[in-house]
């Protein structure tokens, strides 16, 4: 889509409990279950961010 060019990132996040229950902990995910998919998963998106939007 035309609207969406340049703004949509390659990482997925995936479904995972732990996201859900840290959640309910009120806790991040990287506090609760650092090994987790989400965890993962949401490491993944944060460095993709990094190398298109961090500093140059």
């Amino acid at each position: 889509n035309q609207n969406f060019a340049g703004k949509i990132f390659n990482t997925y996040i995936r479904q995972d409990i732990s996201l859900m229950e840290s959640g309910a902990f009120k806790q991040n995910i990287f506090d609760y279950a650092p090994k987790s998919r989400g965890a993962h998963d949401y490491s993944d998106l944060a460095k993709e961010i990094l190398k298109q939007y961090g500093k140059k």
